[in-house]
């Protein structure tokens, strides 16, 4: 599995141990070839899942509508109600449940059994939409949850406790620090300065005291161990006219 501090949380709904395995690794098949980062988690029972709602943000869902405790469909109703709005993929030997499944806005509807084929198309819109998270900060900035776009931020400021995104949109206040945003930004950003991230993307020249960007704004660099900085921008911007990246 690739690791990424992003993870995409996948919980199946299963009582059927063959039906769990090959699903499982169906998955794990499509999640590694598209390079995301990801978890299964595998349930027997409804109260299972149900328990885990409670503690874990899970990206998708795959239910069973015929589990031994209860209607998958009558499970999908109940996690709608609990005020979950993650999307559901119903995975069933009978056909008689596809117009219902609407009632619970479910993405997909699979007729077992579970191939390579039905799963891509049931995946298409969930990859698509995981995907472009993947490449999203979210932050919580005042009463809001933000998603950010990586690519949207120019550089990143702190003030104590406050960190500030300075986007194209905007400023973005949150209360995270810059050694955990570094580690969720990746390789484009550059600590420049105790108090500075940079996109490298974004950076037009350099000065002897700053970094120049595409907006205009100028983000500094720090005195000590400037050189390093510099190279460390140096090889990056190299390795982007290579194609390396």
């Amino acid at each position: 599995m690739k690791q990424n501090d992003t993870l995409i949380k996948i919980a199946i709904c299963e009582d059927d141990s063959t039906d769990q395995q090959a699903l499982e690794g169906l998955l794990k098949d499509s999640f590694t070839h598209c390079g995301l980062s990801f978890a299964v988690s595998v349930f027997s029972n409804s109260e299972q899942l149900l328990e885990a709602l409670a503690e874990y943000r899970f990206s998708l869902l795959f239910l069973d509508i015929f589990l031994e405790d209860a209607s998958g469909m009558e499970l999908a109703h109940h996690i709608r109600q609990l005020g979950f709005d993650v999307p559901i993929i119903f995975t069933t030997m009978s056909r008689d449940f596809a117009v219902e499944s609407y009632e619970v806005d479910a993405l997909y509807y699979i007729v077992k059994p579970v191939t390579k084929e039905k799963l891509a198309a049931a995946m298409k819109k969930p990859l698509e939409n995981l995907t472009a998270r993947q490449h999203c900060l979210e932050v919580v900035s005042g009463r809001e949850t933000l998603l950010v776009r990586f690519q949207d931020i120019l550089y990143a400021e702190a003030f104590g406790n406050q960190i500030v995104l300075h986007t194209f949109q905007g400023d973005v206040p949150t209360y995270q620090s810059l050694n955990l945003l570094l580690k969720r930004f990746g390789d484009s950003f550059l600590r420049c300065h105790r108090s500075f991230l940079v996109n490298m993307d974004h950076i037009k020249k350099v000065e002897r005291k700053d970094f120049v960007l595409t907006s205009g704004a100028r983000v500094p660099i720090r005195t000590n161990g400037r050189s390093q900085v510099i190279e460390q921008y140096n090889r990056y911007f190299t390795s982007q006219l290579r194609g390396t990246k």
